[in-house]
């Protein structure tokens, strides 16, 4: 439905460390849980522009970005709109095919700006989660990967004002991959 350019300037600042700018690696390479990213945003919205910045330690692994998505002038008569984020990954144990890792997720989507005409309220919603996963990979096995995980989600929209029917909330979730 619509034509855009893309432009992405990738930039490492170690040997561990990238820096992207521009069209960032979004959507589903961001490795949010579905509940907080659905994969149907790559489908629908799948240009993120913005910068970005991916940690790859052999313990660490993170993205943390900036997706600028409706930019405003002064008195423009509509809301800026943005969203930020970080996925990452810490792996605590590895020996032989087990892997224990601890995921962290934060997901802020604002709405809003001082300088706009816009009467729509201001919004900023964030989401949170953090878990426990444990790996097992063998290449010499029928079912070669088995990953179990349990994390624990959390909702709030940072200034309620009576436009959100759900201000904060809590979740579950649960998942076991086999490839």
């Amino acid at each position: 439905e619509r034509a855009a350019p893309v432009l992405t300037v990738q930039h490492s600042l170690t040997d561990n460390i990238d820096l992207v700018f521009g069209t960032i690696y979004g959507t589903v390479n961001h490795r949010l849980i579905e509940p907080v990213f659905s994969f149907e945003k790559f489908l629908i919205d799948n240009y993120e522009n913005g910068f970005q910045l991916l940690f790859d330690y052999e313990n660490i692994k993170a993205d943390v970005w900036l997706n600028w998505e409706q930019f405003i002038m002064e008195g423009d008569p509509f809301q800026e709109k943005f969203t930020t984020g970080i996925s990452a990954s810490f792996s605590l144990f590895k020996s032989g095919n087990y892997e224990l890792e601890v995921p962290f997720q934060a997901l802020f989507r604002h709405v809003g700006g001082q300088i706009d005409s816009s009467p729509l309220p201001a919004g900023t919603q964030s989401n949170f989660l953090q878990g426990v996963r444990l790996k097992w990979i063998n290449d010499n096995f029928f079912v070669n990967r088995l990953v179990l995980e349990q994390s624990l989600a959390q909702f709030i929209e940072v200034n309620p004002g009576g436009h959100i029917l759900i201000p904060d909330g809590y979740g579950s979730y649960s998942r076991l991959q086999m490839g």
